[in-house]
C-alpha cells in the first residue's frame, strides 16, 4: 500500500513537471509567433490590407515599390488589357466593375508637426480618394477628391501627439497638410502611412526629388503618341525645351508636373493622369487576368501582393529569421516531449506488462497513452494561451505584437501534432513490451 501511494505521488510529480515544460514551450512558441505577426503587420500592413490582388511595377524595379516609376499611359494600357474602361478617372467606371485598376504613389519621407522640430518617419501613399485603394477611415473623414492639402493618417500618429485638424509638413517637398481623418492598420516599412490624393501628389512631385531629375518612367506618351521609356531627367522637345519632371512635346511646351501632349499642353494631373509619375498600378482580378496584363503591357512586371511584400526592404529577411526560430522551437519541443514521455513510459513498463498479461490489447494501451498525452497538451496549451494574451495586454504600444484566432489556432494545432509525434517512441515501446519479461522485472 505504501509503495502504491509513493508511486502515485511520483507519477503526479512527473506529470506536473512535464505539464510545466509544455506550458513554457507553448507560451514561447505563441509569443514568438505573435511577435512575427506583429512585425509583419508593422512592416507591410498597408499592402496586406490593400483592396487589390496584383500590382503592376516597372520591369527594372526589382519588385520594389520605391524603385518603380509608371505614368498614366501605362495605366490605360493595363485597363485595356483587362478589358476595362481605359478612362483615367475612376469616376467614369462602374464601381461594381471587378476589372478595376488604379494608380498608387509611394514616397518614404519624414514629417514634422507645425511648430515642432521633431521629425516623424512616414510614408505617403497617393490614391484615388473615391477609389478601391482608399483606406477605411475610423475617425474624421476621407480626403476630398480635389483637396491638395488634406491627409488621412494612420492612428499610430496619435502616439506622437497628433490629432484631427493638426498641420504637418513633409520634409522632402516642404508641403503642408491638414489631418482630416485617421485609419487603422496602415504602415509600410515600419513607418505609418499618410494617404493623400493625386492632386496633393502632383504638388509633392513638382517640388520633390523628381522635379530635379530622377529615374525614367514606363508608359510616357511620346510626340507621335507612341509608348516607351522616357527619362525624367533628359526628355527634350523639338526646339530644345525640357521639363524637370519629364515628358515632351513637339513645340516644347511641357509643364513641371509632367504634362504631355503631341500638340501642346494637356493637363495630366487629375486622378493619376497621363503625365503624373506614380509607382504602381493595383488591380483586382484573377491569375489569368494578371497573365494577360503581363503579356500585353510591355516594360512592366505583374506581381501578387505576396511578392510585393518580399520587395519591401528587410521584410523577407526579418520574417525568415523569425519563422526559422519558430520552426526550431517546434523541433526542440518534439525532442523534449519525446524524452519526457519515453522516460515516463519506461518507468511504467511493468504496469503495461501486467495489463497485457491480463488481456489488455495493444490498441487499448496506445489509446490510453495518447489520451494522456493529448489531455496534458490541451491543458498546457490553455495555460500557455492565457499567459500569452496576458503578457500581450501589458506590452507597450511601441512593440509590434499581434495575435488573432487563425494564428493561435494554427499554432495550437501544430503543437498538438508535435506532442503526438513526440509520443510515438513511447507508443512503439508499449507495443513491443513483453508481458512475461515485464512481470518478471516487476517481481
Amino acid at each position: 500500500m505504501f509503495l502504491a501511494l509513493r508511486e502515485l505521488k511520483h507519477s503526479k510529480t512527473r506529470y506536473m513537471l512535464i505539464s510545466l515544460i509544455m506550458v513554457l514551450i507553448a507560451w514561447l512558441v505563441l509569443f514568438v509567433s505573435g511577435l512575427a505577426k506583429g512585425l509583419s503587420s508593422d512592416n507591410a500592413s498597408s499592402i496586406q490590407n490593400m483592396n487589390a490582388d496584383y500590382l503592376v511595377l516597372d520591369q527594372n524595379s526589382d519588385h520594389r515599390l520605391s524603385r518603380s516609376a509608371l505614368t498614366g499611359d501605362a495605366l490605360e494600357q493595363v485597363r485595356l488589357a483587362m478589358g476595362a474602361d481605359a478612362a483615367v478617372n475612376s469616376s467614369d467606371r462602374d464601381a461594381s466593375d471587378t476589372a478595376m485598376a488604379e494608380p498608387l504613389g509611394v514616397q518614404m519621407s519624414a514629417v514634422t508637426q507645425a511648430g515642432s522640430l521633431k521629425k516623424i518617419d512616414a510614408t505617403f501613399f497617393a490614391v484615388e480618394a473615391d477609389g478601391m485603394l482608399a483606406p477605411k477611415v475610423t475617425e474624421g473623414r476621407m480626403i476630398g477628391a480635389d483637396a491638395a492639402e488634406e491627409v488621412v493618417a494612420d492612428s499610430s500618429f496619435k502616439a506622437e501627439g497628433l490629432k484631427l485638424g493638426d498641420i504637418i509638413e513633409d520634409q522632402t517637398s516642404g508641403r503642408q497638410f491638414t489631418i482630416v481623418g485617421f485609419s487603422e492598420g496602415q504602415s509600410f516599412s515600419h513607418s505609418p502611412v499618410l494617404h493623400v490624393n493625386f492632386a496633393a501628389w502632383e504638388t509633392m512631385q513638382a517640388s520633390g526629388p523628381r522635379a530635379m531629375g530622377g529615374s525614367g518612367a514606363v508608359g510616357e506618351v511620346s510626340a507621335d503618341g507612341g509608348t516607351g521609356e522616357v527619362s525624367a531627367a533628359a526628355d527634350s522637345s523639338a526646339d530644345g525645351g525640357a521639363t524637370a519632371a519629364g515628358g515632351a512635346s513637339t513645340d516644347g511646351a511641357v509643364s513641371a508636373a509632367g504634362e504631355v501632349s503631341a500638340a501642346g499642353e494637356v493637363n495630366g494631373a487629375g486622378e493619376g493622369g497621363a503625365g503624373v509619375v506614380f509607382n504602381a498600378i493595383a488591380f483586382k482580378g484573377s491569375g489569368s487576368t494578371a497573365a494577360e496584363v503581363g503579356a500585353q503591357v510591355s516594360g512592366v512586371d505583374v506581381i501578387s501582393k505576396a511578392e510585393a511584400l518580399k520587395g519591401i526592404p528587410g521584410y523577407k529577411e526579418e520574417q525568415g529569421s523569425l519563422l526559422m526560430m519558430i520552426a526550431f522551437l517546434f523541433i526542440i519541443a518534439a525532442f523534449v516531449l519525446a524524452v519526457f514521455f519515453y522516460v515516463i513510459t519506461i518507468q511504467k513498463i511493468n504496469q503495461f506488462g501486467v495489463l497485457k498479461a491480463i488481456g489488455a490489447k495493444t490498441g487499448f494501451l496506445a489509446r490510453s497513452l495518447l489520451a494522456q498525452v493529448l489531455s496534458l497538451s490541451v491543458f498546457s496549451l490553455a495555460i500557455g494561451i492565457a499567459l500569452t494574451y496576458g503578457v500581450s495586454a501589458v506590452l507597450p504600444d511601441s512593440m509590434p505584437f499581434e495575435l488573432n484566432f487563425s494564428l493561435v489556432g494554427g499554432s495550437a494545432l501544430l503543437f498538438l501534432v508535435v506532442a503526438v509525434a513526440g509520443s510515438l517512441l513511447s507508443l512503439y515501446r508499449v507495443a513491443k513490451v513483453d508481458a512475461i519479461e515485464a512481470i518478471g522485472r516487476a517481481a
